[in-house]
């Protein structure tokens, strides 16, 4: 793949670089952090219900809004994370515009948009496309990479993994991410997401269903 001329790579370098800005920063952090600070362990095996939210930039699309919602099994012994998304959404622009309406442009001031046949400046909504749902499914497998990495005093895991999307667009994808979990109470993280044909970046969260029982 030639990601130098694939549009919904243009973005990657950026995103990847902040990332590994981030979890410096978290290291940093960790060397200052008190010594008598004592984390709690991690549970052997956690099952949490997850959602995200993020952005995403599929080619011949554009960029977009993608939450996904699912599950998400960690097994701390084995150094794996089980992610899978039943519902992968992404809201991106449609291409529905009505040639009635038109935005004019200005150095000096934002655009707007109008009505050719009367002149009238209308609302902006009219001069978009619409929004268009494409909703999928995902599942993907993680290897916890680093088991400790400090950001803010709260200590997470570096994972790297591979994934499957089955639609919009359908093909394997690989991932990179930060995780952290509280036993018995939450996780968050973020991640990168990099496939044949789009790329999509996020924030996680997720509820330890272990809490309902």
């Amino acid at each position: 793949m030639n990601l130098e001329h694939t549009p919904a790579h243009r973005n990657f370098f950026a995103i990847l670089i902040a990332l590994i800005v981030v979890l410096h920063v978290g290291s940093i952090n960790a060397q200052n952090a008190e010594p008598d600070l004592m984390p709690v362990p991690d549970p052997n095996t956690s099952l949490y219900a997850s959602f995200g939210i993020g952005f995403i930039n599929i080619d011949e699309r554009g960029p977009g809004v993608r939450s996904p919602l699912g599950l998400v099994a960690v097994l701390n012994p084995q150094r794996l994370i089980v992610r899978t998304s039943l519902l992968d959404l992404s809201f991106l622009e449609g291409d529905q515009r009505d040639a009635r309406y038109a935005r004019s442009y200005s150095l000096y001031a934002p655009s707007n948009c109008y009505d050719t046949r009367t002149g009238y400046y209308v609302s902006s909504y009219r001069c978009s496309g619409g929004t268009d749902l494409l909703a999928s499914t995902s599942v993907e497998l993680n290897y916890i990479a680093l088991r400790e990495v400090w950001l803010a005093n709260h200590r997470g895991k570096v994972f790297v993994g591979a994934g499957w999307r089955l639609r919009d667009p359908q093909g394997a994808f690989g991932s990179l991410g930060f995780f952290f979990e509280r036993a018995r109470h939450s996780s968050g993280g973020v991640q990168l997401l990099i496939g044949r044909g789009f790329v999509g970046f996020g924030l996680l969260w997720g509820y330890d269903l272990r809490r309902l029982f």
